[in-house]
């Protein structure tokens, strides 16, 4: 959540949305059990998204993609 910056384009893709809530979820729960000892299952209550990994890495080829042409022109 502190480094939305870095997210390529103009829009997050739906599936890093889907991480964000799924993360918000367990930490929501988690600091309700330990402000307030209410109880969990320790698990969030969103599914992790199946497309977050597979966009997070195709994102990352591409921009190192990206970088390699950059610093090719450098040189």
């Amino acid at each position: 959540m502190s480094k939305t910056h870095l997210v390529e384009g103009a829009a997050f893709p739906p599936s890093y949305v889907e991480f964000l809530n799924h993360c918000n979820s367990w930490a929501l729960s988690h600091k309700r059990w330990k402000d307030q000892g209410v109880e969990y299952s320790w698990h969030s209550k969103i599914n992790w998204p199946e497309a977050f990994a597979k966009e997070v890495v195709a994102t990352f080829q591409e921009l190192k993609s990206r970088h390699s042409v950059l610093v090719g022109k450098l040189s």
